[in-house]
């Protein structure tokens, strides 16, 4: 790991040789250079190199090899350090196991910065036998915008978003479909009152009532996908029910029209 190993060796110009390099010092042999090279001033070590056997390592000399070279008779590290790359499959130095590598997403940083600026602010506190001591700081940031990226990333499908509910932008998608029939008035106006009884639950809602087709409301719905959405149609308002699907999981069932927002409240969906 070359960032590890600049790191370690901080102060020291650090970078892998190329062949210009080699050719120009040929007491390195490429490929045969070993850790008893006696010209060496730093000899850097992974801790993996004090495992209890000999080693197989470079002569210092073309087409040659050493075996059973040993540490602490043949050659000792000036400097030791984790600067192996890990890779999939890795024993873990504890237990054994493989080593699983998985992705990460950084959404915030906590950052020590010691005494660095009490010393500058003179910011100092007494302990309990009344000395002083410069308080030691620290700092923390939060992405947000990096917050939103990672729900994305991990909370998807191939049809849009899955947000989780503490942190949707609203608590449910309401969407009516009036439809072209008579009682085309009627549902747009149920869709109106049950909007205004679900905001007046507390329920952070939105509503589409946009004069699209059925299609383009729901492929919109699991897009942005909040995690509830509540469908409203001529039919469900015959039968007096709203038809509820969980973007989570894509369960679907039916509230009674008259009870939704009270159903909706009891089971938590509120600020």
């Amino acid at each position: 790991n070359e960032f590890v190993l600049a790191r370690v060796l901080a102060g020291h110009k650090v970078r892998l040789y190329g062949d210009d390099d080699f050719a120009a010092h040929p007491k390195l042999p490429k490929g045969y250079v070993g850790p008893h090279f006696a010209d060496a001033k730093v000899v850097l070590a992974d801790s993996s190199v004090r495992a209890p056997h000999g080693w197989v390592t470079g002569a210092n000399k073309v087409d040659y090899h050493v075996r059973n070279l040993a540490l602490g008779r043949d050659f000792e590290p000036t400097h030791w350090d984790e600067i192996v790359v890990v890779e999939q499959g890795d024993p873990c130095p504890r237990c054994g196991s493989p080593l699983r590598i998985d992705r990460g997403i950084e959404v915030g940083h906590v950052f020590h910065l010691g005494t660095k600026y009490s010393e500058a602010l003179g910011a100092r506190y007494l302990d309990e036998a009344g000395e002083q001591h410069l308080m030691v700081m620290g700092c923390y940031g939060l992405g947000i915008t990096r917050v939103v990226a990672a729900v994305a990333e991990e909370h998807h499908d191939e049809h849009g978003l899955k947000w989780p509910a503490v942190l949707a932008p609203y608590d449910v998608h309401l969407v009516v479909l009036p439809g072209k029939g008579d009682v085309a008035a009627d549902v747009r106006a149920a869709g109106d009152h049950l909007y205004d009884e679900l905001v007046a639950a507390g329920i952070d809602v939105l509503y589409d009532d946009r004069d699209v087709s059925p299609g383009v409301k729901f492929a919109d719905a699991d897009l942005v996908g909040v995690p509830v959405r509540l469908t409203l149609g001529a039919k469900g308002l015959g039968r007096g029910v709203v038809e509820r699907r969980i973007r989570a999981t894509g369960d679907d069932d039916e509230l009674p029209l008259a009870d939704v927002a009270t159903t909706l409240a009891a089971e938590g969906m509120r600020p």
